[in-house]
């Protein structure tokens, strides 16, 4: 009968262990996802500041006279 017991009680220990990791992986998974996400939203942003100083750097015209073309560039 203390064999049983003793029996039960090292396997509810080992469930309750196995339960407590598994608590303890979703939360390392819920801090990566949130990183990541962050980590997606931070490079959104340089890329929208990539694109306005690509835009910057476009000519705004450009004429052509002969064999020369000439373009005018934006004051920055």
């Amino acid at each position: 009968m203390l064999l049983e017991i003793g029996g039960y009680a090292g396997a509810m220990v080992a469930v309750i262990t196995l339960v407590g990791k598994l608590v303890q992986l979703i939360g390392h998974l819920q801090t990566l996802i949130h990183r990541l996400t962050s980590l997606e939203k931070l490079m959104a942003k340089q890329e929208d500041r990539l694109r306005a100083i690509e835009d910057l750097m476009r000519p705004r015209s450009v004429k052509r006279e002969g064999s020369y073309v000439y373009c005018e560039q934006p004051a920055l």
